[in-house]
């Protein structure tokens, strides 16, 4: 694919994404008054930026990339535009099928002629798929039902010398970041009986799989991928409060909190150490080992949820 024709910035990308026009579009489209339309433009602009920034330096020079867990595209249809050649995996979740209305705008806006995959994770074979030298989600892993059925699928899709890189939230960590909310400690999924059942019954979070560090690593292990967790990776996100006023605004409770007390006390430094295992969220590198299997034998093993 050639580079665009011009200089392409991420700021250029979100203003386009988030202009009276495509907001007027997917009005037009879904049906969505305005501050809903505006308020889902908006955070999935944030985390396209943040999302860039994250990933910028992971890309390789050449060779197929996969984005698993697209949402509205924006942030693949950008790294079209800067010539990678990306795929964008997105299936249409049920009770969500206005964001792929969404996506349908953002694609149109952004005319890369983005390839979306509308298969779950678990689905990938490289005899349909081909291989992908570089497979990449951000804050997607919670949400995939049956993730010891997917990983092998990604595995089997990963190009021999590939690499993945992943993350979400690790759920070790008692703090639920989509809803801002605390968690029961080693016992998540037991919070929802003392939530309202506006939360409980939420869709989102009906989806959370409350991944670990540790089942992620033992995945890892036995889909022959060596992982590699990045520490420091609190500190950041919170740092991200300052700089994020979207993301500000979504954590704007308990987080919030928190960080305001470790910056009076000085002590956001000290968390930079903290141990991958005992930090949230996490980012973990992937590599595929030397002999392992490509094609997953048999159909998808739809196991019950992870965690």
């Amino acid at each position: 694919m050639p580079p665009p024709v011009k200089p392409y910035g991420i700021d250029e990308h979100i203003a386009l994404l988030t202009s009276e026009r495509v907001v007027k579009r997917v009005i037009d489209r879904t049906g969505r008054d305005l501050e809903q339309t505006r308020i889902i433009l908006n955070t999935y602009a944030s985390e396209c930026r943040y999302g860039f920034h994250l990933i910028s330096k992971q890309l390789p020079v050449d060779g197929r990339i996969l984005e698993v867990g697209a949402g509205l595209g924006m942030l693949s249809s950008y790294l079209r535009r800067l010539g990678y050649d990306i795929t964008a995996l997105e299936p249409s979740a049920p009770g969500f099928d206005f964001f792929a209305e969404i996506q349908a705008v953002v694609l149109d806006e952004t005319a890369t002629n983005l390839p979306v995959l509308r298969i779950r994770a678990e689905h990938l074979r490289p005899s349909n798929h081909g291989v992908f030298q570089f497979i990449f989600s951000i804050n997607v892993l919670e949400h995939i039902s049956h993730l010891a059925a997917a990983l092998p699928s990604l595995v089997s899709v990963l190009a021999d010398g590939g690499r993945m890189w992943h993350t979400c939230p690790n759920y070790c960590v008692p703090y639920e970041p989509h809803f801002g909310l605390p968690l029961v400690p080693l016992f998540p999924r037991a919070t929802h009986v003392l939530l309202p059942r506006r939360i409980s019954r939420d869709e989102l979070w009906r989806s959370l799989n409350f991944i670990t560090y540790f089942q992620l690593k033992r995945l890892a292990r036995a889909n022959g991928l060596t992982a590699s967790f990045r520490a420091g990776t609190m500190a950041e996100a919170l740092r991200r409060l300052e700089w994020d006023n979207e993301f500000a605004a979504r954590q704007s409770g308990m987080a919030s909190r928190i960080y305001r007390i470790l910056k009076a006390i000085g002590a956001v430094a000290a968390i930079e150490g903290l141990p991958a295992a005992i930090s949230t969220p996490m980012m973990v590198s992937m590599e595929r080992r030397p002999g392992t299997q490509r094609e997953p034998s048999g159909p998808p093993n739809l196991l019950s949820k992870s965690g």
